[in-house]
């Protein structure tokens, strides 16, 4: 036949023109008559079809009234029987009406007419279709809606499912390449990668056993070219299961899959296709809508917890089954994911938090998931730095952050940073990938590679109150380096301090004493000097052979050193002045400085009068980062400065953000027994560790802990009962009340 607006030539069923769109009349679509009989081929004439009838009938005499009496008494069993045959056959009516509503959208979308339309007219072809199916009763009345989030139009059948019709393809958003990992150059792009943690044990290193991951692939579908994530992904399996996490990849995805396959796994990955249903997410799967899953699927389709759409671009002339968020509390309403870390990086899948919810409901401990249409490559790679730290004992906030300072952001940053691609979506499409639940959940404990973090270079041996690096010696005041720009607290060389009935001593990493433990005060000179001064008040200096100078007395070395040098933060006048003479009025500083916030005064030459009580705040060029005023600082060492807030000590990164909380405790007192303020009332100077090294020793309820300037831990707390800082690879630890030297791996 032909169509009537425009002529084109249409198949005898075709109830639409895939040319221009426009209804044929043709109403073999109608429920009322939705599959016309098949007319059985013509044959020769035959007269065996009677033989074999009149043989039926005869058996059907001989069973008899016995034969009568077995289906009259089964009572409801032969009933049942025949409404599953007759419901059998309707929903395989139902199929093929819903087979022949697919064949013609797919044929009218891949027209080249179509093609070529306009938005516009594409949407007004697929109104007048839909309307006509309608009135043809094939659809429910006014189910027909739009969805400009997707650009889809979704319709209910006769029978109650869901369906729906894609009128542009899956985006261009969800492919794109990769780079290397995890070397950045100085643009932040990473020029090279390494994400197997290679644990330098061959023990087990984790307290859970029998850990288990599950991948959910479905993005090699429609047309959209993602084989190269496939092979990422099977990298990543292979890395994962390496590393004690055994990792199965699920890449054909079907409907009894997801209800079937998810509880029992520890981690969940769901690498389908994302799209919208008004304003619900949707999981779109790539099996195919087929008579025999049609029927076993009813429940879902009636329920609307599945759908069946007509995808762009396809051009088999399938349709696919997409899934609801109501799919997954419906299935799992037990709580049988519960445990779960679950990565969602699908499109759309933490636009709102229907899909996400979904999976908190049914159980999951932790969800994470996209807030829009996300670029697949930024998904591929921040599950790849995620799994990496999260397969070191980080939280699932630890570890995206971890992703996120890696790999950027949002997907916008990355493929401006990470990519050569030439055109980048409008900003405010930008996708992240955000924690709904969970950000404190972690997937393992890390057990026997806790104790290979570190070797013992000097085993336990040395007794002594305390082993650690010389710090500060003026309580009041911070000691600054004009060569190095910043002010320091602890002095990291060769030689460390030991401590012994009140007295101080100089020892190495090696263990051998530098000298005995004479001394009233050890501490940081001018200039980085090491001063030791005794009882008597004489003082010497370390000298870079490790010998030590002829003795002086304070007074005469103090006219040596030229004193204490301060700068100060004037919040009258919001400027940064030196008060000691023969430095630059203004200094490069990154770091804290004392704050005086009034009127301040001057005594003598520039002398500024404060006490031990001074308040810090953190400035960089002159300039304030933080409204924060600060109890005590310390010193920005490895990008990160310790600063201390209602009594309790954090970290700060050069940007002034908080790079460890405020709920850490002093970790080391000043390494001198005279020092006398406040009207003969002896003061002990309590701080927290600079960092050093990339590292920095963290107290915490009397347990010591070494971290990484980065957040991740490599010594946690309690497992040695003290550590200093790290210098060059090795810190001075105590162990069963003796001190070593352990060297990091």
């Amino acid at each position: 036949m032909f169509c009537k607006r425009c002529g084109a030539n249409l198949r005898d069923t075709a109830q639409f023109c895939p040319k221009c769109g426009s209804p044929t009349g043709n109403h073999n679509g109608n429920r009322k008559n939705p599959v016309p009989p098949p007319t059985p081929p013509k044959q020769k004439k035959s007269h065996i079809w009677v033989i074999f009838l009149i043989l039926a009938l005869l058996l059907v005499l001989a069973a008899g009234a016995g034969g009568w009496y077995v289906w009259n008494n089964s009572g409801s069993h032969g009933t049942n029987s025949k409404k599953t045959d007759k419901k059998s056959e309707d929903n395989s009516a139902q199929f093929s009406q819903v087979e022949s509503v697919n064949t013609d959208l797919q044929e009218w979308i891949a027209s080249k007419e179509f093609q070529s339309a306009d938005a516009e007219t594409k949407k007004q072809q697929a109104e007048e279709m839909l309307s006509s199916l309608e009135e043809q009763e094939v659809l429910e009345k006014d189910s027909v809606s739009y969805d400009e989030t997707s650009n889809m139009y979704w319709f209910v059948y006769a029978d109650g499912t869901q369906g729906g019709v894609m009128l542009d393809e899956f985006s261009d958003d969800v492919s794109g390449s990769k780079n290397e990992y995890a070397t950045t150059d100085s643009a932040g792009k990473v020029t090279n990668r390494n994400n197997k943690i290679s644990w330098n044990t061959t023990d087990y290193p984790y307290e859970e056993e029998n850990l288990h991951a599950l991948f959910l692939y479905g993005l090699d579908q429609q047309g959209v070219a993602n084989s190269f994530l496939q092979g990422n992904y099977q990298l990543y399996q292979s890395v994962w299961t390496e590393e004690h996490l055994d990792t199965s990849i699920d890449e054909f995805c079907t409907v009894e899959d997801f209800q079937t396959e998810l509880p029992g796994n520890d981690v969940i990955i769901l690498e389908e296709h994302g799209s919208f249903q008004k304003d619900t997410p949707m999981v779109c799967t790539k099996e195919v809508c087929n008579s025999q899953n049609y029927q076993a699927y009813q429940d879902d389709l009636q329920d609307h917890s599945i759908s069946v759409v007509t995808v762009y671009g396809d051009n088999s002339g399938n349709t696919y089954y997409w899934i609801a968020p109501s799919f997954f509390p419906k299935h799992y309403a037990n709580q049988e994911l519960s445990g779960s870390i679950v990565w969602i990086g699908s499109c759309h899948g933490y636009q709102n938090d229907k899909l996400v919810k979904a999976f908190a409901d049914a159980g999951a401990a932790a969800v994470l998931g996209h807030t829009n249409t996300v670029y697949t490559a930024y998904d591929a790679d921040m599950l790849d730095a995620f799994m990496y730290r999260l397969l070191q004992g980080d939280t699932v906030e630890a570890a995206l952050d971890f992703a996120k300072s890696v790999w950027g952001v949002d997907d916008i940053t990355y493929a401006t940073i990470q990519t050569s691609w030439t055109s980048v979506k409008p900003a405010e499409e930008n996708a992240s990938t955000e924690i709904y639940c969970g950000k404190d959940e972690i997937l393992v404990t890390l057990t026997q590679v806790q104790k290979e973090a570190y070797t013992w270079h000097l085993e336990p041996s040395i007794d002594a109150d305390f082993v650690g690096v010389v710090k500060q010696g003026h309580p009041v005041s911070r000691v600054y380096d004009a060569e190095y720009y910043q002010y320091d607290t602890n002095w990291y060389s060769p030689y460390c301090c030991y401590g012994e009935n009140g007295k101080f001593g100089l020892i190495d990493y090696d263990g051998s004493l530098v000298t005995d433990a004479v001394y009233s005060e050890i501490r940081i000179g001018w200039e980085r000097k090491c001063i030791l001064q005794d009882e008597n008040y004489l003082c010497q200096e370390l000298l870079p052979d490790g010998t030590l100078s002829s003795p002086v007395s304070a007074e005469e070395y103090q006219e040596v050193t030229n004193g204490y040098p301060v700068a100060i933060w004037v919040d009258q006048d919001e400027k940064l002045y030196t008060v000691e003479s023969g430095y630059p009025d203004e200094l490069d500083l990154h770091t804290c400085v004392k704050a005086y916030l009034g009127e301040w005064e001057m005594q003598g030459d520039y002398r500024f009068v404060t006490s031990r009580y001074a308040q810090y705040v953190l400035i960089n060029n002159g300039k304030r980062m933080t409204s924060d005023v600060y109890e005590d600082a310390g010193c920005m060492v490895d990008g990160i400065i310790p600063v201390k807030k209602n009594g309790k000590w954090g970290y700060l990164n050069e940007n002034g953000e908080e790079a460890f909380p405020f709920e850490y405790d002093d970790a080391w007192e000043s390494n001198r027994t005279d020092y006398i303020v406040d009207n003969g009332i002896h003061y002990t100077d309590y701080r927290a560790f600079d960092a050093s090294d990339g590292y920095v020793v963290l107290c915490q309820n009397g347990q010591y802990g070494l971290y990484r300037t980065t957040g991740e831990c490599v010594i946690p707390f309690g497992t040695l009962e003290e550590i200093s800082p790290v210098y060059e690879g090795m810190a001075w630890a105590k162990q069963d009340g003796k001190w070593g030297v352990i060297a990091l791996s």
